[in-house]
């Protein structure tokens, strides 16, 4: 059950834990765990999962606001499965949100739990590969897991886009982040531009931002989120051996220090000078 990625919120603490580890046991990728509604809203448009598992009533919001909210905002479109002890009030408000994939009470019934998600998984991986599809350049339906800078076909520009999925897969960012595509670009620019990794905020950010139609702070933030996501979940082995940088010591590398590794590990890997 792999490449299904998650974010749960729960007021709870503890059944926040045990709803995590449960799904990693099954493995699922638990990209964030909050404890308030606006947190999980930000979680969600950040990162993009495929399924939200919230509580109904989370300290700020419950399950209906919060899905109204990241609706209203238009950037992630997750399925929503609630979670509730059957001892909570006012349930039945929630009843009228038809955007809710399905309820589960707590405690639960984890062999009902998982079927359920297990059908939902499969649902959402197939809506994935059709818009992966439809957003890939026509002639190039295999490069949706790429970014949106657009350079002529040759074999050395194909040479290097498979080289930087394939060091982004490894280095454990999802493709559904949208950190992954600004770090894709970043690293194509640089390669073909190295200028750029000397003026992140004045050339390379805003290039980003102008492609993508974002703002410089969000594609700024999108990728300290990536990184963090790399050095916190990656497999420390790789991020070592790519980078010769300590993962262990807790300190992940600022932006400009992450794509220009990962620059220069591209450029040796292909042995361009």
């Amino acid at each position: 059950m792999s490449e299904i990625t998650v974010v749960v919120g729960y007021s709870d603490k503890e059944t926040q834990g045990f709803v995590s580890e449960f799904l990693e046991t099954f493995e699922y990728d638990v990209l964030e765990t909050t404890q308030y509604g606006f947190d999980c809203v930000e979680a969600i448009n950040e990162y993009l999962p495929d399924i939200v598992i919230c509580d109904a009533f989370m300290y700020d919001l419950n399950a209906c606001q919060i899905i109204e909210t990241v609706k209203k905002l238009g950037k992630a479109d997750p399925a929503f499965v609630v979670v509730s002890r059957s001892n909570v009030s006012g349930l039945a408000e929630l009843s009228s949100c038809r955007d809710i994939s399905f309820y589960s009470l707590v405690p639960f019934d984890y062999l009902n739990f998982h079927k359920k998600l297990i059908y939902l998984s499969e649902q959402r991986k197939k809506l994935r590969d059709v818009a992966e599809h439809d957003m890939a350049p026509a002639g190039d339906k295999d490069s949706a897991a790429g970014g949106s800078v657009q350079y002529p076909d040759s074999y050395e520009n194909y040479r290097i886009v498979n080289c930087i999925r394939e060091n982004m897969r490894l280095l454990g960012i999802p493709t559904k982040m949208r950190g992954y595509r600004y770090i894709f670009d970043a690293v194509m620019l640089a390669m073909h531009d190295g200028e750029m990794l000397y003026s992140l905020t004045k050339q390379l950010y805003p290039r980003l931002a102008k492609l993508n139609d974002t703002s410089v702070a969000s594609v700024e933030r999108a990728i300290r989120v990536a990184v963090r996501r790399s050095w916190e979940r990656g497999d420390y082995s790789v991020v070592t051996e790519m980078f010769g940088y300590s993962v262990e010591a807790g300190n992940n590398p600022t932006n400009g220090q992450f794509i220009s590794m990962l620059t220069e590990h591209v450029k040796n890997e292909l042995g361009i000078l």
